[in-house]
């Protein structure tokens, strides 16, 4: 397995999926005490290790995978298709190596917006169909993404590009402010929001060997006393993080 989602729906339907390194998915409708597994097969010949997948509702999910696919199903994963209506066409530069696609994110407690994460920017879903491109700042490597929590009232994301520095747009990607300048050079591989943001401005930033704390939104950055980090590539905040402070990378 390399990528979990629950259904919006979880507490009533008890549906979740992971998807796996290769190309298999898994659905559960028990709260992960039994499974079923969903081939995924599209027309199209694509590397199929998933690398991201969100559940939009009980049925309709979106997948990435290793290398250049956007897939969706409506079925709850019995059946998918491509789905990148309104993605730029990748440049051969940024599509070798890891693979072209990075991250999929949505807030926490809604399951749209969708954002997409791509060496070539940033993309958004607001039906999980279709999508409308976001960020076209340069250099771009998007890797590290992040909704927040307060969505839709407070319509702040922050991509971290691969080598470029770290972005917050504070109206769902119109506009965008460079932070975390005193980190120059680093790749942003994941970050991590407050669930109580923005009452609570508190980051966590995983950079390449480093994990970067800020309480005040990404103004100022402190890096904890932790060893040099090796082949993490997620940093979680517990739900009640502002209760028992548990951060997991």
């Amino acid at each position: 397995p390399t990528v979990v989602a629950l259904s919006p729906m979880f507490t009533d339907d008890s549906s979740l999926w992971v998807g796996c390194e290769d190309g298999a998915v898994f659905a559960s409708e028990d709260r992960g005490l039994t499974w079923s597994e969903l081939t995924l097969e599209v027309d199209v010949p694509i590397e199929q290790e998933i690398q991201g997948l969100v559940a939009v509702s009980p049925v309709d999910l979106l997948a990435i995978t290793a290398d250049h696919g956007v897939l969706c199903s409506f079925d709850a994963g019995e059946s998918w298709d491509l789905c990148d209506d309104g993605i730029p066409e990748q440049t051969p530069q940024f599509s070798s190596g890891w693979g072209h696609y990075r991250r999929l994110a949505q807030p926490p407690d809604a399951p749209l917006p969708v954002a997409l994460a791509s060496w070539q920017g940033l993309v958004i879903s607001g039906d999980g169909e279709t999508w409308q491109e976001s960020c076209t700042l340069l250099p771009t490597y998007v890797r590290a993404l992040a909704l927040s929590p307060g969505w839709p009232s407070d319509r702040t994301i922050w991509i971290g590009s691969y080598g470029s520095g770290l972005y917050r747009s504070e109206d769902a990607g119109d506009t965008w402010t460079v932070i975390a300048d005193e980190l120059p050079g680093l790749h942003e591989i994941d970050l991590a929001v407050s669930p109580s943001y923005p009452a609570d401005p508190f980051l966590l930033l995983l950079t390449n060997r480093r994990i970067q704390r800020s309480e005040d939104g990404g103004e100022t950055w402190l890096r904890p006393d932790v060893p040099a980090v090796e082949a993490v590539h997620r940093v979680v905040l517990s739900p009640r993080f502002a209760v028992n402070g548990v951060a997991l990378a």
